[in-house]
């Protein structure tokens, strides 16, 4: 039995309230402006608003028997942090701090 990583628990999801999608690899102009009219452009990715129905109370109601793309997904990963900073952005560093990125802040010049 897998234990969901505490990073997760604390995220609440946030990778299961959207999908992801690199424009670039859409296979069409049609399919290119379908996810631009149907999500929210970030340079060449898109944000498709489709919460996974599976999630309940911010936990993954099937962890056990999850399909491969959520297997797959990576704590820490790009969709992650992409996730994280656009639906926690309140929690960005306690997360970042679990999955191990260290935020080094800018040393002032002056």
């Amino acid at each position: 039995m897998s234990s969901i990583n505490k990073a997760c628990e604390v995220c609440k999801g946030a990778c299961c309230e959207s999908m992801t999608l690199q424009l670039s690899e859409a296979d069409n102009v049609d399919e290119k402006r379908w996810l631009v009219l149907h999500g929210k452009l970030y340079n060449d990715w898109v944000e498709l608003p489709c919460p996974c129905s599976m999630l309940v109370d911010g936990k993954c109601s099937i962890y056990e028997t999850r399909p491969d793309k959520c297997d797959k997904a990576q704590v820490g990963g790009f969709d992650c942090i992409f996730a994280i900073s656009r639906r926690r952005p309140e929690n960005v560093i306690e997360l970042m701090n679990l999955i191990g990125i260290q935020i080094v802040p800018k040393p002032i010049m002056s």
